[in-house]
């Protein structure tokens, strides 16, 4: 029994997310599960990424990871549920509000900066006053639940980081709020910029990557600082059609 501690131990201190089965690195652009365990073991969720093809090239290399994931009801690439590592879309919805669905499914929200650099205690009264909104409407009661409830709410709020950015996602993420300056963020993997640009958007993120989208909102080329980079072609009806690597490939 003693044997299998030490094991179970090593296992999780050698793989730092390993207790996450299901979840990758806030990086990773498909999250890969620790092998062989399929299922996110938190949602039940059935997930399974398989590579197809890697050609290596400086920069960037030349690979196709396609994935199932149980929970996805959207009809991609190879069918329903399935998904590859370059399938990318930006989705522009009412009023400019912008979202990135991300190759494993995720949907990254963004916020226009404008928003992002209000004071903590402006992002807090939005927070409280879209919860009291929506518990007035599903209570059916002016007041929602109480003046002592968002007392509360607002000093755990202050208190409770990690919270405060998951209540300010959830109620402040999908606002139908476009930006002045046509730059949005989002802090959700990381923190990414989306810029508004005349042929589309451009992604960019600490590390110097830039991911630069067409109108539709389709990838159509990566790049690092040095130069590297992928380029993407489509189809007439807005599908991928070629991946060009820097070597040619």
């Amino acid at each position: 029994m003693k044997k299998l501690v030490a094991i179970t131990i090593s296992l999780l201190i050698s793989n730092g997310y390993a207790v996450d089965l299901g979840m990758g690195r806030p990086s990773d652009h498909l999250h890969v599960h620790v092998a062989p365990d399929p299922v996110n073991a938190r949602n039940g969720n059935f997930y399974l990424p398989l590579p197809d093809y890697y050609q290596s090239c400086f920069g960037f290399p030349l690979e196709v990871y396609r994935s199932y994931n149980s929970f996805s009801t959207r009809n991609g690439p190879f069918g329903i549920g399935w998904t590859f590592n370059y399938d990318i879309q930006i989705a522009v919805g009412e009023k400019g509000a912008l979202q990135i669905v991300e190759p494993d499914g995720f949907v990254n929200y963004y916020i226009p900066v404008e928003m992002a650099n209000q004071s903590s205690e402006v992002v807090i009264k939005k927070i409280i006053d879209a919860r009291r909104l929506e518990d007035a409407k599903y209570l059916n009661k002016k007041e929602g639940k109480g003046v002592a409830f968002y007392k509360d709410l607002e000093q755990k709020l202050q208190k409770d980081s990690e919270f405060l950015k998951r209540q300010k996602e959830r109620y402040l993420s999908a606002q139908k709020t476009p930006s002045d300056s046509g730059k949005y963020v989002s802090n959700s993997r990381g923190t990414t910029y989306v810029t508004k640009t005349e042929n589309g958007y451009i992604r960019s993120t600490a590390t110097g990557q830039d991911e630069e989208y067409n109108q539709n909102g389709g990838i159509t080329r990566i790049s690092d600082r040095n130069g590297n980079e992928l380029r993407f072609n489509y189809d007439k009806k807005n599908r991928i059609s070629k991946v060009l690597d820097s070597c040619g490939n």
